[in-house]
């Protein structure tokens, strides 16, 4: 049986493959994939193959019947994806099939289903990638630095305030500063109008 795949903390989560095709008695599998690339970029991801050091692993990518199989629909940019198989660098008798884009894939979401060949054994595995929109909007909507002059201006408020200076009064429309030694003239005038007007 394919070994299941655990979802990973990248800009693409892997959901768990789907093994369509029974195994032989030559059997191997298909692993997790990791996905390397971003979302609207260049799509790069690995599959480890185990293959218990046997030679003559083929893979290709699933045919339209293929994607009606899984219930799926098949995305055309998928006929510009890659499929290169190396030695594991670090997993002794397993293989590594790199999967990589010509271009950009800028869709949220895609299956894309592997085959595999050994000898007599085939194995078909239908991976389901989607972006994660969760840390994608998170880093949207971080808040801008903000600029030269708004920095400025917190700086000149915090030095205020170390020297006990309140912040300056922020100006009202429509209302006139009047000097202090006028004011007692304008209030006794008032009053003087109010007594005239009883």
């Amino acid at each position: 049986m394919a070994l299941p795949l655990r979802a990973r903390p990248a800009l693409w989560l892997a959901a768990v493959a789907l093994l369509l095709s029974p195994l032989t008695a030559s059997a191997f599998s298909l692993g997790e994939i990791e996905v390397v690339g971003s979302y609207q970029s260049q799509f790069s991801a690995r599959i480890p193959a185990f293959v218990d050091g046997k030679e003559g692993l083929e893979v290709e990518l699933g045919n339209v019947a293929d994607y009606i199989k899984v219930g799926a629909k098949r995305p055309s940019f998928i006929d510009d994806l890659s499929l290169i198989v190396v030695n594991h660098p670090t997993l002794p008798g397993a293989k590594l099939i790199r999967v990589e884009s010509s271009g950009p894939v800028a869709t949220p979401s895609f299956n894309l289903v592997v085959k595999a060949t050994l000898g007599a054994g085939k194995v078909m595995e239908n991976y389901f990638l989607a972006v994660d929109f969760q840390r994608k909007m998170a880093v949207e909507s971080a808040p801008a630095p903000e600029s030269d002059e708004e920095l400025l201006k917190i700086a000149e408020e915090m030095r205020r305030l170390r020297q006990g200076v309140g912040p300056e009064p922020t100006p009202q429309p429509g209302v006139t500063e009047i000097p202090e030694e006028k004011a007692d003239d304008l209030i006794a005038q008032m009053r003087e109008e109010e007594r005239q007007a009883d």
